[in-house]
């Protein structure tokens, strides 16, 4: 009899486990995320990153990634295979964020769905209407959690809950340059452009070889100069909501004349077509050119980069303001983004869109910011004495791997995700550099008055082929011939011919679709 009792409790503790494993798989939350491919490659996929790992840690929430490019994507659409939620920039998807609605790739958010399981998205919505206007169709339908950039509103108070987080019209890339060789030239910071044509043929009177050296798609992305002459390169809005497409304006013609007449004197690389990054930095550091454009990020590598191989050098480079015409008057644009420009939406397979709500809810908390965007307390940051997070440089650079500290951020935070993302975190990296410049230049840089690019408008979807096609066809050619105006390769004496084509390929109806998105946009 013992033995049977024994054997019988033996063969009830034996089902235990078994029953609990059983329960907890029942109750197990989880949903499958399709993003893009890694941007490091010390990532095989988002289960790397702290960040990550602690958020599905803090909601009990098993995210299975599924990483890809845009034509992955496409094939999981078409082979019907889709994930339960997909990390998109809505504006550029095919047929916009409507086609990806009508196509049945994403769902509609109820307001109800959202304020019961997203309350800490929701509760930023309705204290920021500008951000819900980003973020929501012209209908106002809701189909997304968006990822929005923002500010720490008073850094002396200490943390600024979520809800309170203003959203940053971010400014990252500008003008650099070296300031000692300004210096030894006796030239003050230039303001105006015509400052800066003086300021270019000084330099190169000084031996500066190539006075201003940068890439082509940066002198375009960033609109300096272009700005000065109210106009950027592409589609935008002037301050009456009204479309223009740059090159189509008489000022276009004004500031290619500018650098056309630049590059004629050799203030500008004469290998304008073929400057990489690399070569742009390269004379910079050499003290071949004193001007460039580039990132914050440039800034602090090429200062560092000097001062490790000659502590003593007077390298000094600095973000200058962009330029404007004339001393009295403001840029109009320049590199400003807007705060959003992608988010999570829920497709129809996902069986309970609650769990990637309640997820995402997890990341646009208080405690969500803080992980999203520093990673885990004592492995990657502390807080500071006004209880704000910094990364502790010391410790992230004792990793298993031997990474420098600053290639460990890749492997601690969340990129370019539908998290309320922390300036702070972008700003505190440029702290690794040596020079505080790095820190501020990104204040230095906004000093535009509009943001150069559309709003985060949604093209009709009856539409939204031919506003594609025309505008990549327009952007293949507008390439093409701003290198051969600067270079003197084509006459500015043939710009309304380069107008007239532009005409013919559609630039009108292009204009004209824009202007509908952005009316709708508008009046939302």
């Amino acid at each position: 009899m013992k033995k049977l009792l024994c054997l019988a409790l033996i063969l009830a503790l034996a089902l235990i486990p078994v029953t609990g494993v059983q329960a907890e798989s029942e109750t197990a939350r989880s949903f499958t995320l399709f993003e893009g491919n890694q941007s490091s490659t010390l990532n095989e996929s988002n289960d790397d990153i702290m960040a990550w790992q602690k958020a599905q840690e803090a909601t009990g929430i098993d995210v299975e990634f599924v990483h890809g490019d845009d034509n992955t994507l496409t094939m999981l659409i078409a082979s019907e295979d889709l994930p339960d939620a997909i990390l998109q920039n809505w504006a550029t998807f095919p047929g916009g964020a409507l086609g990806a609605l009508d196509n049945a790739v994403i769902v509609e958010l109820s307001e109800e769905l959202l304020a019961e399981h997203a309350p800490n998205y929701w509760a930023y919505l309705q204290k920021w209407p500008e951000i819900k206007k980003m973020v929501t169709t012209d209908a106002g339908t809701h189909y997304q959690i968006a990822g929005i950039m923002t500010w720490e509103t008073d850094e002396s108070k200490g943390f600024t809950p979520v809800v309170d987080r203003a959203p940053c019209y971010e400014s990252w890339m500008g003008l650099i340059a070296r300031k000692d060789l300004l210096d030894a030239a006796g030239l003050e910071i230039p303001v105006t452009v015509d400052d800066w044509t003086a300021a270019l043929r000084t330099l190169k009177e000084n031996g500066v070889a190539t006075p201003l050296s940068a890439t082509v798609g940066n002198f375009k992305q960033s609109n300096l100069f272009a700005g000065a002459y109210g106009v950027a390169q592409g589609l935008y809005q002037d301050e009456n909501g009204v479309a223009h497409y740059g090159p189509m304006e008489d000022a276009y013609k004004d500031y290619l004349t500018l650098l056309a007449g630049w590059y004629a004197e050799g203030l500008i690389d004469p290998d304008l077509a073929a400057v990489d990054g690399n070569s742009a930095k390269a004379k910079m550091m050499s003290g071949e050119s004193a001007v460039t454009i580039g990132t914050g990020g440039w800034l602090g590598s090429m200062y560092d980069t000097v001062h490790e191989q000659d502590a003593q050098s007077t390298f000094y480079d600095i973000g200058v303001a962009n330029p404007s015409l004339t001393a009295d008057t403001q840029p109009m644009y320049g590199m400003k983004n807007y705060p959003y420009n992608l988010g999570v939406a829920v497709t129809p397979v996902c069986k309970d869109p609650t769990v990637v709500l309640d997820f995402y809810n997890y990341l646009w908390s208080d405690e969500g910011i803080v992980t999203a965007n520093w990673g885990i307390e004592g492995q990657s940051y502390r807080f500071d004495a006004n209880g704000l997070p910094e990364f502790d440089a010391e410790t992230l650079e004792k990793n298993e791997w031997g990474y420098s500290a600053s290639d460990m951020m890749m492997k601690v935070y969340m990129l370019n995700e539908a998290i309320p993302a922390d300036m702070r975190n972008r700003l505190y990296q440029m702290t690794l550099y040596g020079t505080d410049e790095a820190v501020t230049v990104r204040k230095t840089w906004s000093n535009s008055t509009l943001p150069s690019t559309m709003p985060p408008y949604v093209v009709p979807a009856d539409l939204s082929s031919d506003y594609a096609t025309i505008g990549n066809d327009l952007q293949t050619y507008v390439d093409e011939m701003y290198v051969k105006f600067v270079m003197g390769l084509e006459s500015l004496d043939n710009f309304e011919a380069f107008r007239d084509q532009l005409r013919k390929m559609g630039v009108e109806n292009y204009l004209s679709i824009a202007q509908t998105a952005l009316d709708n946009y508008n009046a939302r």
